[in-house]
């Protein structure tokens, strides 16, 4: 099973992915994309098309399982 994790942020977005084969991890790539500063539509918009870009340069193929990451004790809005 491949599996990509995101760890999201708003001007750095990063990426990783492993494959798992039983109780066996593998690395295959990681990395971030990164949006800049900007309105906020601006840099989802670059965030989201660099993933898509990650995803389609074929390191990532499809992903079984798509996971993400943030610290312990972060909370969302509200």
């Amino acid at each position: 099973m491949r599996i990509l994790g995101i760890d999201p942020g708003l001007q750095v977005t990063g990426f990783g992915v492993i494959d798992m084969d039983g109780q066996r991890l593998g690395y295959v790539a990681s990395g971030c994309v990164r949006s800049g500063r900007g309105e906020l539509a601006e840099r989802l918009k670059a965030l989201l098309e660099g993933l898509a870009e990650v995803i389609a340069a074929g390191t990532i193929g499809t992903p079984s399982w798509i996971a993400t990451i943030a610290a312990p004790g972060c909370t969302g809005p509200g």
